[in-house]
């Protein structure tokens, strides 16, 4: 199943189960670390575990496995990852605050090289700029 369809898939399995307020965001130009993003509201801390196990089991038993499962219902927050999908099972107040979807909306690709015309930084020293000091060697 490609990514695409995996997507499509995990959104299917999140509207069976009362999962509120569905969002897919496409960020496979944004970063190499996966396709996209879905994002989706629990009502409780029950709701979320539910909503996490419905997806693992169903696309287990389709035979696209979990790469990790990470978060705490009670914590408002759990996160599938499919590798080209990673899925975020939010509380409303923790949606809100993180606002995670918002940040990769704002966001644009990484840029590989500067941009033209600018010259890298240096990297000719493993001291980080902002830390350049002398240690007094007497110091015990």
């Amino acid at each position: 199943m490609n990514s695409e369809a995996l997507t499509a898939r995990i959104a299917e399995v999140l509207e069976a189960k009362k999962g509120m307020d569905i969002r897919v965001l496409d960020v496979h130009e944004k970063t190499a670390m996966t396709d996209y993003f879905v994002f989706v509201t629990g009502s409780s801390a029950p709701h979320l575990k539910a909503l996490s196990e419905d997806v693992h089991v169903t696309l287990k038993h389709e035979g696209q496995a979990t790469y990790r499962r990470t978060g705490d219902p009670e914590g408002g927050w759990l996160v599938l990852d499919f590798v080209d999908v990673v899925v975020h099972i939010f509380l409303a107040d923790q949606r809100e605050h993180y606002a995670i979807e918002t940040l990769w909306e704002e966001r644009g690709p990484l840029a590989a090289t500067p941009p033209e015309g600018e010259d890298p930084e240096p990297q000719d020293s493993d001291t980080p700029k902002d830390f350049d000091f002398d240690i007094d060697s007497d110091v015990k």
